[in-house]
């Protein structure tokens, strides 16, 4: 017996138990006969639920209760996409698209023949195709999560012929254009980078031509409050900060801040040792003029003038105008004051007899 049965029934009890009460009272019965009436509506409802339970069992849906009617067979069918080529936001890349596609024909379709597969795969194409064509390449993993639920409802094609969704989506991209994205993403977080760095290095400028080294005043006042525990040493450099204010605003040292420059002391040339730009290469010669400064070595020294030479002559088997310059820098003084107290020597003769020349002040060595 069902739910709705047994409320039935239990109405129909209190109803009845209501009415005999209300007769009882009216009519004056005697105790037995309560007794005797509520025993009989006991038994009727009892007898009542027994016999409904009998006839359900034997027949639950008795005839005439249900429709007949013809149930057409549902065919569900499976096909596979592999690797189609969708587009992106991006004009040169795309999705790779692969997934189960499933479908069945609809139910009022007509019957006719038909390539259902075909119809299934171009429903489901052409949704994915709505999704991916808003989408950035660079985003294919959520864009994968975004095509499942959206390929995942079964609805039917244009046509109305079949019904079709998609499972086991998967969505990928081309191993060289995930490559260049890669690569493209790499070059943007460097340019960042270097675009803050920039931005940063133009403010520090700013900030010292503008304000710091807009004027000498301004350079003090800054420079004090970078040492300001240390008044003489800004008094010190008043110069050097009338210097680097002048410099930044491309003018000249005011005539009032001119006495506070202190030139620096001439440096003495050592020995013939010629100044060279600070920028130009280091030469053997000048090699050999710092080894004779920190030696304390004297070149135009007699008892020096041999080693000059022998340093010459071994330069020469590698680098005759390293050789050259040694002897031009170094002998210069002593080859001059040679020359003019030594007498007037004849050439050599063709034939090679004669006085052989003196180099550099130094005659032949004996054999």
């Amino acid at each position: 017996m069902t739910t709705g049965q047994k409320t039935v029934f239990g109405f129909l009890g209190i109803i009845a138990t209501l009415l005999a009460v209300i007769l009882g009272l009216c009519l004056g019965w005697p105790l037995w006969i309560w007794g005797l009436v509520a025993a009989l509506l006991s038994g009727a409802l009892l007898a009542g639920m027994a016999f409904t339970g009998r006839a359900q069992r034997a027949e639950p849906f008795p005839e005439g209760t249900l429709i007949d009617l013809p149930v057409r067979p549902v065919e569900r069918r499976e096909i596979q996409l592999t690797r189609v080529r969708l587009p992106s936001a991006e004009r040169d890349y795309g999705f790779l698209l692969t997934a189960t596609v499933r479908w069945y024909p609809r139910p009022e379709a007509p019957d006719r023949p038909m390539d259902g597969g075909a119809l299934a795969r171009a429903s489901v194409v052409q949704r994915a195709e709505e999704v991916t064509r808003t989408s950035e390449p660079g985003r294919c993993s959520l864009v994968q999560h975004e095509l499942s639920a959206a390929l995942a409802v079964m609805l039917p094609d244009p046509y109305d012929l079949v019904d079709a969704h998609a499972v086991e989506v998967t969505l990928a991209l081309d191993d060289s254009d995930q490559e260049r994205l890669d690569r493209l993403a790499a070059i943007r977080k460097e340019q960042a980078v270097w675009e803050h760095e920039r931005r940063h290095e133009q403010d520090r400028r700013e900030y010292l031509h503008s304000d710091v080294l807009r004027d000498t005043g301004s350079a003090v006042v800054w420079w004090l409050t970078r040492n300001g525990e240390q008044i003489d040493r800004t008094v010190d450099d008043l110069g050097v900060l009338a210097q680097l204010t002048s410099a930044a605003n491309n003018e000249e040292i005011p005539d009032l801040l001119r006495e506070l420059i202190t030139e620096p002391p001439a440096s003495e040339p050592v020995w013939g040792v010629t100044d060279t730009a600070p920028s130009a290469p280091r030469t053997a010669a000048d090699l050999l003029g710092d080894f004779f400064r920190e030696t304390g070595i004297n070149p135009d020294e007699n008892e020096n003038a041999l080693m000059v030479d022998m340093l010459a002559s071994a330069a020469a088997k590698k680098d005759p105008r390293a050789a050259e310059e040694i002897r031009r820098r170094y002998g210069s003084i002593r080859r001059t004051e040679e020359e003019a107290a030594a007498p007037d020597v004849p050439a050599p003769s063709p034939n090679g007899d004669g006085p052989t020349p003196v180099v550099n002040g130094v005659g032949p060595h004996p054999e």
